[in-house]
């Protein structure tokens, strides 16, 4: 079983293609619905989630390792930039945010 939180509390799951839950470290159903749940946490815009979070589940989410992460906000930013998101998408983004996600025996 896996846990993420941001800033400490439970991520929300959104479910679009996992209705079992996050996973990561690979490119299936369980990491597309953290990398859009983390997208939607993190810009509160649900087309531009919808729209990235297949390349983010690629850049970030397939290379988390197995046991343990960590995901600042600051680097989730600069990849938006990077990928072309407009300043209004980026209003609600907190740089100060950290994501981190560990697997429960």
């Amino acid at each position: 079983m896996c846990a993420v939180t941001v800033d400490g509390a439970p991520l929300r799951h959104v479910v679009r293609h996992s209705p079992t839950g996050f996973e990561w470290g690979y490119a299936g159903s369980g990491p597309a619905d953290l990398a859009l749940s983390i997208l939607l946490d993190f810009t509160r815009d649900e087309d531009l989630a919808h729209r990235l979070h297949q390349d983010f589940k690629f850049t970030f989410v397939c290379r988390f390792p197995a046991d343990k992460w960590t995901l600042a906000g600051a680097d989730i930013l600069t990849w938006l930039r990077e990928h072309g998101a407009a300043p209004a998408s980026l209003k609600w983004c907190d740089a100060a945010k950290t994501y981190t996600g560990a697997r429960r025996p």
